[in-house]
């Protein structure tokens, strides 16, 4: 192909690229739309966004944008099956153009020859629950779909009259009684292909039931009253579609053969790739991926990787992430150079792609759980206060270099020391933790979640306005008031407030933060259980 047609198709996928930003935002208002009270207007507008995602998926998918493509389809079939539309709309919230495999600039690699990855994030996961005891089980599911799962509730172990693949079984039943456990375990299995996961549901809570359900084959056993935050931690554990974030992995090298066999490999096996080949980009296409690892080549075009190393590690955010160097080097003091001045490791060339993506997962996951224990919060899992602030300082300077708003909420649980004082502070715990599991599985990937205090979260939004910011934290502040608290013989609901601010032009992190406290504590004074904005 000429060169012309190369930069003509170039051309072409960058205006393409370009535009993706208002096709996304079409889909979104639609989405928003069809939450509408009104019947028409939801219903109009949730026509409109099932065919503006289906012009999306095939699109995505010609202009090289692959798990965009993919992403747009599965939310297109969301809407075929009936699933609930808030859940969509959650999900929709979640497309971004920062989901592509960009192409736009590697001609060398055809648009075909990279497999998408499944994309992680807010899931439309079915959960089919099985029990007679209609209240108990409309209840519980309730909770779960505050927390964003897909609920059915059948009161017999039968197939569902339509489609309804669950991704697990919560079968109320006592494993020891034939005709309502054993039984009801065989007839379910029957009918859905692969066979999904079971956990029982039951008033027993002795050895000899639960020796039987695990001779099932039950993955989980509950005790009745179920702890939402119990069943949600199991489901988390083995839900098909709940799965870590894939692994995020930069390239730096200059051989686009390898480059193109090395994203390709490391496709299949599930990372999202991206490659830069100027080294004066590398450390903004970081600031945009957040890599788990960066792979170069001792030898660049315009410097050395060590050198380059040396220029990664003088930024805070990136002075413990793996560097991997490859090169035909063979030279033992270089090698030792290399190590001293920030890599973490040497693989001489030729390495074979699967050697590189044993390398990468090791180091890449090794990395993950050290990042863990120092970054997240024990009790809660989410950031702790120390990288709250970092990653505030580095949203804020990414919103700037991009001009695009980004928006904070403080929020914080009502009357917390009440229950602490009340129940004690385990049920207090079961609290945090119920709160925590839906700020992760109701908020986007993108978005920046962490606990800051004793029952006080942040929660950054980049790319959000701060009407968009206070109607989702409002959305999930009355979730969370739907949620029952079980503990022991102690049953209760939870609300918190919120305050909610825009970062403002050449305004400090301090400064942005204290806007939002202060929101936060007007709160408070109205009443609390609500959202206020700072003016």
């Amino acid at each position: 192909m000429s060169s012309d047609a190369l930069d003509k198709i170039a051309a072409l996928k960058q205006r393409y690229a370009a535009s993706l930003g208002e096709k996304l935002a079409a889909i979104q208002r639609a989405a928003r739309q069809g939450l509408d009270d009104d019947s028409e207007t939801a219903q109009a507008a949730q026509t409109e966004c099932t065919q503006l995602l289906h012009k999306l998926t095939g699109s995505a998918g010609t202009f090289g944008f692959p798990i965009l493509s993919k992403a747009a389809g599965a939310l297109e079939r969301a809407i075929i099956d009936h699933r609930p539309w808030k859940e969509i709309a959650a999900a929709i919230d979640d497309l971004s153009p920062g989901m592509v495999i960009d192409l736009v600039l590697d001609r060398s690699v055809p648009m075909d020859s990279i497999p998408a990855t499944r994309k992680s994030g807010t899931s439309l996961a079915r959960i089919l629950m099985v029990s007679q005891d209609s209240s108990m089980a409309e209840g519980l599911a309730g909770q779960l779909r505050e927390l964003g799962y897909a609920v059915r509730v059948q009161s017999a172990p039968q197939a569902s009259p339509d489609d309804f693949q669950p991704d697990m079984i919560l079968l109320d039943a006592d494993p020891l009684a034939e005709m309502s456990g054993g039984a009801a375990l065989v007839a379910l299995s029957t009918h859905y292909h692969p066979s999904p996961p079971v956990a029982f549901l039951s008033n027993r809570s002795d050895t000899a039931a639960r020796l039987a359900a695990v001779r099932y084959g039950a993955v989980a056993y509950f005790t009745k009253p179920v702890r939402v935050t119990e069943l949600v931690d199991t489901l988390s554990r083995h839900f098909p579609h709940v799965e870590e974030e894939p692994i995020r992995a930069l390239l730096v090298e200059d051989d686009m053969d390898l480059v193109a066999l090395y994203r390709a490999e490391l496709a299949t096996r599930g990372m999202l790739v991206e490659h830069a080949l100027d080294p004066e980009s590398v450390i903004d296409v970081m600031h945009e991926l957040h890599p788990d690892i960066v792979v170069m080549d001792l030898f660049l075009p315009t410097c050395m990787g060590t050198e380059l190393a040396q220029v990664i590690r003088q930024h805070a955010i990136f002075a413990s992430i793996p560097i991997l160097f490859l090169s035909t080097e063979s030279n033992i003091d270089r090698q030792i150079e290399a190590r001293r001045v920030g890599a973490d490791d040497f693989l001489t060339k030729p390495v074979t792609p699967a050697q590189l993506a044993s390398a990468i997962v090791s180091r890449a996951e090794r990395y993950r759980q050290l990042r863990r224990l120092m970054q997240r919060d024990s009790l809660t899992g989410l950031l702790n206060h120390g990288t709250v602030w970092a990653r505030i300082d580095a949203a804020a300077q990414e919103a700037e270099r991009r001009n695009t708003p980004l928006s904070l909420a403080v929020i914080d649980i009502d009357r917390f020391k009440l229950v602490n004082d009340t129940f004690g502070h385990l049920f207090g715990d079961m609290v945090l933790k119920s709160l925590s599991q839906m700020l992760m599985r109701r908020l986007r990937r993108s978005d920046i979640v962490g606990r800051v205090g004793g029952e006080e979260f942040v929660v950054v939004m980049p790319n959000t306005s701060i009407q968009d910011a206070q109607r989702r934290i409002d959305e999930l502040r009355q979730s969370f008031s739907q949620i029952e608290h079980h503990f022991e013989d102690d049953q209760i609901t939870a609300s918190f407030s919120s305050g909610v601010a825009l970062m403002q032009p050449d305004e400090s992190q301090a400064e942005f933060y204290k806007r939002a406290d202060e929101a936060l504590y007007a709160a408070k004074h109205a009443g609390r259980n609500r959202v206020i904005t700072a003016g």
